[in-house]
């Protein structure tokens, strides 16, 4: 999955940037997938870094109290406090990955390094912060009713277990992001194009 997944994501980045600006085929969405790999994992990696390093401790902190309390060693207050506070440092957590929101994207319109391309979406996205964290609102809306209905209709049936296993009742969740895949690059792409056009 390492390979094949950011390949994957990277070619439907591209193809889809390709098909929006008229500039590629899908063999050449394919070839920049493959080429930029590298750029992606580690582009990737610090853009989900970056936006957990305000909770990740403290969610590594929580999690070892809850399984004590679990197991009857820890009170309500040492599962709460750290809970509490990982929940009030999320919210710089969330305002630094909506800034670097644009960073991967970036990689496929402009010639960047990782860091250059963070730094870039960091620039961009300084008064579009709003704009940005509510642009995909309605797609997620979208998200969680077709996934709900979805649901309703595969519980029960073999497909669920194919689909998720672990979650069967979840498993139309999983059919709704694949069917609204497409739909959702094609916004990233639109939504981080806009904003390099207007930051250019």
């Amino acid at each position: 999955p390492l390979v094949t997944d950011p390949i994957i994501t990277a070619t439907s980045l591209a193809f889809a940037y390709g098909v929006l600006t008229g500039q590629t085929t899908m063999g050449t969405a394919f070839v920049t997938g493959v080429r930029t790999w590298p750029l992606l994992v580690m582009t990737s990696a610090l853009t989900v870094l970056g936006a957990m390093v305000p909770t990740g401790w403290l969610f590594a902190l929580a999690y070892g109290h809850f399984a004590q309390a679990f197991n009857g060693g820890e009170g309500f207050l040492m599962i709460a406090l750290p809970f509490a506070a990982m929940l009030a440092l999320a919210v710089p957590g969330i305002y630094i990955g909506v800034r670097l929101f644009a960073a991967v994207p970036i990689l496929f319109v402009e010639r960047h390094t990782p860091f250059s391309a963070i730094r870039r979406s960091w620039i961009l996205l300084k008064g579009q912060w709003w704009s940005t964290a509510l642009a995909f609102v309605p797609l997620g809306a979208m998200l969680l009713i077709l996934g709900a209905l979805l649901s309703l209709v595969l519980v029960g049936s073999p497909f669920a277990d194919l689909l998720l296993p672990s979650r069967p009742a979840w498993s139309g969740g999983i059919l709704a992001l694949r069917i609204a895949g497409p739909l959702g690059w094609t916004l990233y792409m639109l939504c981080c194009l806009r904003l390099l056009k207007q930051g250019a």
